[in-house]
């Protein structure tokens, strides 16, 4: 990797992050969080595999892209169990 590829391979991550949040919270409500967030966190983990076969940063760019994508869906289960305890301590 050389000069701003490393930038674009974040940017591939975050964007897929961003893509998939809302649609990983509607999923969290329709399908039970315990089968959403083993399944999640297998795909995250076999794409984590993934990015030691890639050969060029494209490669690595749709790897990160589909690790934000699996990854989103550890927002809604690790933030929102604590979201009305932080807006109570703000609002006090």
């Amino acid at each position: 990797m050389k000069g701003n590829d490393l930038n674009r391979v974040n940017t591939c991550f975050t964007v897929g992050y961003t893509i998939a949040m809302i649609p990983q919270n509607l999923l969290v409500q329709v399908v039970s969080a315990r089968i959403v967030f083993p399944a999640m966190t297998v795909t995250w983990g076999a794409l984590t595999m993934c990015t030691a076969a890639a050969q060029n940063t494209s490669h690595l760019c749709v790897i990160r892209f589909f690790q934000g994508m699996a990854e989103a869906s550890t927002f809604v289960g690790a933030v929102r169990p604590f979201l009305p305890l932080s807006l109570s301590v703000l609002l006090d």
